[in-house]
């Protein structure tokens, strides 16, 4: 069980807050929690890893930014996620999106769909596509299965790629583009 003493004002207001830390302080405002003065949060053993990211994030640091490998990465999609701080989900598409190439695209779409991160696989799928797009005689190191389902993204949506630092609508957080996904 690890403890963290943090500031309410830092963690909850500002370009950088976290929604569900604000609510936990509403909710305690309003005399709605039991606990007063602490919030609790039950972490899996890879988001419990990546939260002092979170909290570097949150207090301003740039620490984290070496810190970030593909499978730490979806660990914090998904826990920022729960934590509702959209500009880290958005970072971490930004990192898809540049770090992604045809030699580790198999480690980022696994990883990705692993952890249910299916803006990430999109994300994925959108850059791949891209890297088609350039080098067409890439398309025989891609699995059929995958390329016939980027290729169904691109039809459907008549390609839109992602062009990294945009914010997240509600709908790219939780519904997949490509139905087959879940």
């Amino acid at each position: 069980v690890h403890i963290y003493d943090l500031h309410e004002r830092v963690i909850c207001s500002g370009r950088r807050r976290s929604g569900y830390f604000a609510k936990e302080v509403i909710k305690e405002s309003k005399g709605l929690k039991k606990d007063v003065g602490r919030t609790r949060i039950r972490l899996s053993k890879s988001q419990a890893e990546v939260f002092p990211l979170v909290l570097d994030y949150l207090y301003y640091s740039k620490e984290a930014d070496d810190m970030l490998s593909v499978d730490r990465s979806c660990d914090l999609y998904i826990l920022s996620g729960h934590l509702e701080i959209p500009k880290i989900q958005t970072s971490i598409a930004d990192f898809y999106y540049h770090y992604i190439c045809f030699e580790n695209m198999r480690r980022f779409l696994n990883c990705a769909s692993n952890h249910g991160a299916h803006y990430l696989v999109n994300v994925s799928r959108s850059k791949i596509a891209q890297l088609l797009m350039e080098y067409p005689e890439s398309a025989t190191l891609i699995r059929p299965k995958l390329l016939i389902s980027i290729t169904n993204v691109m039809n459907k949506y008549r390609w839109r790629p992602y062009h990294g630092n945009r914010q997240l609508h509600r709908r790219d957080k939780q519904t997949p583009l490509d139905p087959g996904l879940r």
